[in-house]
């Protein structure tokens, strides 16, 4: 509870009991700082009603309200929690952004984008999953935004992280799916 101007409060209510409808009943216990207490001289068993405004009513009984997530955040499985949408990533100032090329996040939360494995990759932002590499290119790095062809003399199948080299008796340029004879 924040004193804000005479008779006038500023509260803050924390709720551990997830997202949705609750009820509130607005009280303060005292507290022996002047600027949070409306009465000077509080007996120590004493409770103060304040007048908790919502939605441009004063009130002093309890009051429903609806917990819900500040967008752009949205509610987790469970209605528990908020999170940030399929392919975006929370910063600090609790805005939901695009995951970056090279990565991405498959589900709804607050956790951050991962980059993508060897033998994957992701050109564009925002995603939900990584490309295989095509055959005849490879990664073999996380987090890339392309793939790489396969060397003269080598090929790979899809989803490769290094090519290998063609057998005796066959070859390739580079850049090709297979090795041919």
């Amino acid at each position: 509870m924040v004193y804000v101007a005479a008779g006038r409060y500023y509260l803050l209510v924390e709720l551990g009991s997830g997202l949705g409808r609750c009820d509130i009943s607005p009280y303060s216990h005292p507290n022996p700082s002047p600027k949070a207490n409306p009465n000077p001289n509080p007996h120590p068993n004493s409770r103060y009603d304040l007048a908790l405004e919502l939605n441009g009513t004063e009130t002093g009984e309890r009051q429903a309200v609806d917990v819900v997530c500040p967008p752009p955040l949205l509610p987790m499985p469970g209605n528990l929690s908020c999170g940030c949408e399929a392919g975006l990533e929370p910063t600090e100032l609790g805005e939901c952004v695009p995951c970056s090329a090279g990565y991405y996040k498959a589900h709804r939360g607050m956790d951050l984008c991962d980059p993508c494995e060897v033998g994957t990759y992701q050109p564009t932002t925002g995603q939900t999953s990584c490309v295989r590499c095509a055959r005849g290119s490879f990664q073999g790095s996380r987090g890339m935004d392309k793939c790489v062809p396969c060397g003269p003399g080598t090929s790979s199948e899809a989803g490769a992280w290094r090519c290998t080299d063609c057998l005796p008796g066959s070859y390739a340029t580079g850049g090709e799916p297979e090795c041919v004879p």
